[in-house]
């Protein structure tokens, strides 16, 4: 079963994607970079990304 991300790193995740997520050359490499500075996967940033707000 999945863990679920904390909500206080997840808003982290998703303010650091808004903010700088157009310094990337794609969508991905942001969610790559801020999933190392929060320390969560990948797949879990990217996935934020992919669910509706």
């Amino acid at each position: 079963m999945p863990k679920k991300i904390d909500p206080e790193v997840r808003e982290r995740a998703l303010r650091l994607l808004q903010t700088h997520g157009g310094e990337y050359a794609s969508l991905t490499a942001a969610a790559e970079a801020v999933a190392k500075q929060v320390g969560v996967g990948k797949e879990s940033v990217t996935a934020l990304i992919e669910i509706p707000q």
